[in-house]
């Protein structure tokens, strides 16, 4: 059967590629991801490309990669999302060239290549604009390249004269994967621990001199037409240590926060993540299982054991893997839970445990039972590949094909980009506005947006100071999900928070400009620095402060007097309703007070009664509410009880005068 395998060995190569290839058409999503960090990179080489500034953020490599293919087609997400496409394509290309000259069991190496083609987890990364497809295709090329300079150095004694140059190409890739993505950085630590382990001495020092020196240049570079210092790092680290990422108050991981975070991590990615991306679980699956990451650890350990006896270059590939999954488990916030931090070494890890695997069951002890690998690999290729087919939405690639941009987002992500678009459009150039996800607001929208990611502050002057300082003019609070998958109560409130803050003592600052959506909705709010209001504008920016803070009285109290003095008494009930509703407690005489004038003027007198009482039951010297009760049951010809409360109320000091 091997030799078989190995005489198919290149239609099999060009098979996987096309499935490859069509998988990745038939996942082609046009939209950007809610994450927002795709559209971050984009939004990054436009900056490049304009000198506004630098892209630091999540690596460097993936927004200058992007910046010739801008200049010359503009932000087009197409374009974008073909090189993401053709970068998977290349991945698997190198891929096959690093495993095909019998460097791994035949069994494995096809097994490993096929999860790789029919894989949805790889294809729908394919149409993405995330770092991923470039990491992978660097990452492939890096490892191609070293384990190939490796074999040499075993050949030629004389590699430094020799081979130097090819020692500076290496430099060059190891270069341009760690800027990438951060944690690229493990290349170096990998390719040094590997070939000191080898007793390579020369070689490790070249690897990290030559890395180093494109480093170096790099960074004067920045230096010089940037004007930025140092490597980088610090506030990525900063962010590392904070026990959530979004939430500094919970404070920072002290030695034994980062053992548990490490502990979690490895729960998450590798009984969960991994699992579904082998098919051992579904795509639905939730729960993590220590039981599944304990076995695939103790498959890790006894991979090990068996590369390390047979196969000496793969070591490489498993210090690799463990060094890039034990940064990722440390520095990564368990919150973000993100296959794709997992997702680019999925091929690498196959690899490295199905040769574990396959030695296992070709000991002695299992002579007899030693198809069972290629009984579990057929199984799981089959279940990835059925994983796949289930996953393909044909109606979602039609309205892409067709352009829809806005198919198979969520409501509440409809209503923000829409919103987005529609400010994008219509207010004026020199317009600050500032929202949530800028990077997202900023591709449909077209223009500059300001962006946070956390309230400023809960201090109303400190936020009022943040928006002075920016000089912002217009906000958007979209009613984003806090649970992205499901509509429930809870949205992300750091737009909300922040202009709760800012009107806590600035009231009547906000004038809700456009609205988009009814269930779900986009605001786009104006901030107010007029001081003399007329009537109409006054209840328009009553009903924006209560749009963004449904919970306050004051505005409810403030709409219902204005609409009794404009005789609007069914609009002075409809405030008045709401803050009762809310007052569950009866703590403010106010609401009751204001409805049963609204009620009182519209000759609904039972009714205006009964309010009244309210009020003198919160607020017994209350001598208004006392006459106005008088004047309700004057009205209803209860003459006697009329005349009481009249009296009570000029022993509260009332006069009808």
């Amino acid at each position: 059967m091997r030799e078989q395998l190995l005489y198919y060995q290149k239609y099999i190569f060009w098979f996987a590629v096309g499935i490859a290839f069509l998988f990745s058409i038939l996942f082609f999503d046009l939209k950007i991801s809610i994450g927002g960090d795709d559209s971050g990179y984009i939004l990054g080489a436009k900056n490049f490309l304009e000198g506004i500034n630098f892209p630091t953020w999540h690596g460097s490599f993936y927004p200058i990669f992007l910046t010739p293919f801008l200049w010359v087609f503009g932000i087009n997400l197409l374009i974008f999302k073909i090189l993401s496409i053709l970068l998977i394509i290349g991945h698997l290309v190198f891929f096959y060239k690093t495993f095909s000259d019998n460097k791994i069991p035949t069994t494995v190496f096809y097994f490993c290549l096929i999860i790789t083609a029919v894989s949805s987890h790889i294809a729908v990364s394919a149409s993405t604009t995330y770092s991923e497809p470039l990491f992978m295709f660097l990452q492939a090329v890096t490892i191609y390249y070293f384990l190939l300079l490796d074999r040499k150095t075993e050949i030629n004694k004389e590699y430094f004269s020799a081979l130097w140059k090819n020692w500076l190409l290496l430099g060059l890739f190891m270069f341009l994967l760690s800027t990438t993505r951060n944690v690229g950085l493990g290349i170096v630590i990998s390719v040094v621990l590997y070939l000191l382990l080898r007793k390579k001495f020369l070689p490790a020092f070249l690897s990290v001199i030559f890395w180093g020196f494109f480093y170096f240049l790099f960074n004067i570079y920045k230096k010089v037409v940037w004007n930025i210092e140092g490597v980088g790092f610090s506030n990525q680290l900063q962010n590392i240590s904070y026990k959530h990422f979004y939430d500094h108050s919970q404070g920072t991981e002290n030695f034994i926060g980062f053992v548990n975070r490490f502990i979690d991590n490895s729960n998450l990615y590798l009984s969960k993540h991994l699992s579904m991306m082998l098919g051992v679980r579904p795509l639905s699956s939730t729960i993590v299982s220590p039981a599944l990451t304990i076995f695939f650890i103790i498959l890790f350990v006894v991979s090990f054991y068996f590369v390390f006896k047979k196969y000496k270059q793969l070591l490489f590939i498993g210090i690799y893997i463990a060094v890039m999954l034990g940064v990722t488990f440390v520095t990564q916030q368990k919150h973000w839970d993100q296959e794709r931090l997992i997702l680019i070494y999925l091929p690498l890890i196959c690899v490295f445990i199905g040769v574990g695997f396959y030695e296992l069951f070709h000991l002695k002890l299992f002579k007899k039972i030693r198809l069972v690998p290629f009984i579990v690999f057929s199984l799981l290729c089959l279940s990835v590949f059925y994983q796949s087919i289930r996953r393909i939405d044909i109606t979602s690639l039609q309205k892409n094909i067709k352009g829809d941009i806005y198919y198979g987002y969520t409501e509440d992500w409809v209503n923000y980009l829409k919103i987005s678009e529609w400010a994008g459009n219509n207010l004026s150039d020199d317009a600050v506005i500032l929202c949530r996800k800028a990077s997202m607001s900023e591709i449909y929208g077209q223009r500059e947006f300001f962006g946070i990611f956390r309230s400023p502050s809960t201090n109303p002057d400190s936020v009022y100071y943040f928006f002075e300082k920016n000089g912002i003019t217009h906000v958007i609070m979209g009613s984003l999900r806090k649970f992205s998958k499901t509509k429930t109560q809870y949205t992300i409130t750091t737009i909300r928070k922040t202009l709760m803050s800012y009107i806590l003592k600035y009231p009547l600052s906000f004038n809700l400009v456009h609205k988009i959506g009814e269930s779900e909705p986009g605001y786009l709010f104006e901030v107010v620095k007029k001081k003399n209001l007329n009537d109409e504008e006054l209840i328009r920016i009553i009903n924006s402060s209560i749009i963004i803070n449904p919970n306050a009285s004051y505005y409810y109290i403030l709409g219902g007097r204005k609409m009794l003095e404009k005789k609007k008494f069914n609009d002075a009930k409809a405030y008045y309703n709401r803050m009762i509703q809310l007052d569950t407690e009866k703590k403010f005489f106010q609401a009751y007070f204001g409805r049963g004038v609204a009620y009182l003027e519209l000759h609904e007198y039972s009714k205006a009664i009964n309010d009244f009482l309210e009020v003198v039951k919160i607020k017994p010297e209350n001598a208004e509410a006392w006459y106005n009760l008088g004047l309700c049951y004057n009205k209803l010809e209860n003459i006697k009880t009329a005349n009481e409360v009249f009296l009570k109320a000029r022993e509260l000091g009332y006069s009808s005068n």
